[in-house]
């Protein structure tokens, strides 16, 4: 698992709940991680001394631009697409996503606040839309939604991925929870 960002270290303490072999997170903020470590250990836990956990302190962009690793998961724990951290909105970000996705990979974003500012929803959509819907997988699934924050406040979320059919077949109805 790629995480992008996150540096109060929530993601990656949710990641670690999994069975993943390796978290690989990276912040461009050496002291947002310090300051978390230090008053916000709610919500990072022990995430970032977990020996699965492999942190880079550098530019998101730049590490998608320049790894040859590949990853099962990126999640993309950011800013919202203003100011420095519009770079992680841009099309060649997302191009740069998609190449380090293995196969049946996903891709996850956080797409700002669509009730607040929907004016900086419309182009990074397009943009994912546009990478992920190249006609070269068996299938693309692009999904959006929206989760309330507090009572006034909502975040949109985008998931996609080089994904094939059997990665959304239907559960079993005996995997279904009873009630």
């Amino acid at each position: 698992v790629l995480i992008i960002g996150g540096g109060d270290g929530g993601c990656l303490e949710e990641v670690l709940k999994h069975p993943v072999d390796r978290a690989t997170m990276v912040e461009i903020d050496e002291t947002v991680i310090e300051l978390a470590r230090k008053h916000l250990s709610a919500i990072c836990g022990a995430a970032f001394d977990d020996p699965r956990t492999d942190l880079v302190i550098g530019d998101g962009a730049r590490f998608v631009q320049e790894t040859d690793e590949r990853f099962d998961v990126i999640i993309v724990d950011s800013t919202d697409p203003v100011g420095p951290g519009k770079v992680l909105f841009t099309e060649d970000f997302y191009r740069d996503c998609k190449a380090c996705l293995d196969p049946g990979g996903i891709l996850v974003t956080q797409n700002s606040l669509p009730f607040l500012a929907p004016e900086v929803i419309g182009e990074p959509i397009a943009a994912l839309k546009r990478q992920f819907a190249d006609g070269k997988l068996p299938r693309r699934e692009f999904l959006q939604y929206a989760t309330w924050l507090g009572l006034s406040a909502s975040a949109a979320y985008a998931f996609v991925g080089k994904v094939t059919g059997e990665h959304f077949a239907k559960p079993a109805k005996a995997d279904l929870p009873q009630g």
